[in-house]
């Protein structure tokens, strides 16, 4: 019984997680409507979201029931996760980087602009890496979880 509450609060947790980033592109794209469009716009939007959600969790549940669908993903997760580390482990680009941002911040040139994108683009940057990072310990996670439960005596 605790093992599957256990399972049903993971779940929740990652859709609260999950949910939270289409509640803000339903809401930045129904901000320039009018009231009663953007009620609508909301509304149909996170309808629609949770539909899709509920679509796609039966779809991953008959999929996940296919022999050895579970080891090939698994696989490309260890591979992508190899490439990662291979990527964050190569210096060349990130000092190469780095040296771009700072020369571009001290050339006279360079407009306000410009630099508040380029300001933007290192924000996203950072917050996508984190949410990779979210990512890469969920799927470990649940991996861990599917390879205990499927050796449990």
């Amino acid at each position: 019984m605790l093992e599957i509450l256990g399972a049903v609060g993971s779940i929740i947790l990652i859709d609260l997680l999950l949910s939270g980033d289409n509640a803000l592109v339903i809401g930045a794209a129904a901000a320039g409507l009018p009231r009663r469009q953007r009620w609508y716009a909301i509304a149909l939007g996170g309808g629609g979201a949770i539909v899709l959600r509920i679509a796609f969790a039966v779809i991953a549940t008959l999929l996940l029931r296919l022999p050895l669908l579970q080891a090939v993903g698994g696989l490309l997760l260890l591979i992508i996760a190899i490439r990662l580390l291979v990527d964050r482990g190569d210096t060349k680009h990130t000092k190469s980087a780095e040296h771009v941002s700072s020369a571009q911040e001290n050339k006279p040139g360079l407009t306000t602009d410009m630099a508040a994108k380029m300001k933007a683009l290192e924000r996203e940057n950072r917050e996508l890496r984190q949410a990779n990072e979210i990512l890469r310990k969920a799927s470990a996670y649940f991996a861990q979880a599917e390879l205990d439960r499927r050796f449990k005596p």
